[in-house]
């Protein structure tokens, strides 16, 4: 709608995490995150926005597990889109934590995501990738490497060689074409990654900047990228 040019961005900064606040505290969460933001476009650096967003993403999720039990008590099942949006909220939760160092809650809520994604897959059957309207495989093959980078920052190794193999058998099938799941460096630093693979990581990521600019790679060899 129209704003009055004589209204100071502060105040209409203000006016939006009071309304943000107000939403969180009377547990509506969706209506909190479109207003954050647009706060947020105001004042990207604000960190008073930023924990409004962990606030109001630990709400989301917290609400969403009272209501699965609540659906596992009554016997009914969880739809797809139920179970993708719980995944997509932890893994915004363990990326605000990430970027707050909160490692060890950031790992908590990517394990949890792993976990209830993985139960519900198997108890359906799914492979991941067939019969179903979601790209489990991809997302959950993110989660894990999320998972294996972020306890290698608070030097959480319980489940360090189990957590190197899932991201390894993750690039089982990298091609030349392979699934842009890991950071080039990332790759190349983690142990658990294989020089070749890392190679072929490295070259996919480079096939994609060149092709971003126009360049024709179709006929390159792997040693001209």
């Amino acid at each position: 709608g129209h704003v009055d040019p004589n209204i100071s961005s502060d105040t209409i900064l203000d006016s939006l995490l009071s309304r943000a606040r107000q939403s969180i505290d009377e547990n509506r969460p969706d209506e909190a995150f479109p207003t954050l933001i647009e706060a947020y476009s105001i004042d990207p650096a604000s960190t008073t926005i930023a924990g409004l967003f962990q606030e109001c993403l630990t709400l989301k999720v917290n609400l969403q597990v009272q209501r699965h039990r609540e659906a596992a008590d009554d016997g009914t099942d969880l739809s797809e889109t139920e179970i993708n949006n719980l995944l997509q909220d932890r893994m915004g939760l363990a990326s605000l934590c990430i970027d707050k160092e909160q490692y060890a809650e950031a790992g908590g809520q990517l394990r949890k995501a792993l976990d209830e994604t993985k139960l519900w897959l198997s108890e359906r059957s799914l492979d991941g990738c067939n019969d179903s309207d979601y790209d489990w495989a991809a997302q959950l093959d993110r989660a894990q490497y999320l998972l294996y980078r972020t306890n290698a920052g608070c030097c959480e190794w319980t489940s360090y060689f189990e957590d190197g193999d899932s991201v390894r058998r993750s690039l089982r099938e990298v091609s030349t074409q392979p699934r842009l799941l890991l950071h080039p460096f990332d790759a190349l630093k983690f142990p658990c990654v294989g020089l070749a693979s890392a190679s072929r990581v490295a070259q996919s990521y480079a096939l994609r900047a060149l092709n971003a600019v126009g360049v024709n790679t179709k006929e390159m060899t792997p040693c001209q990228i």
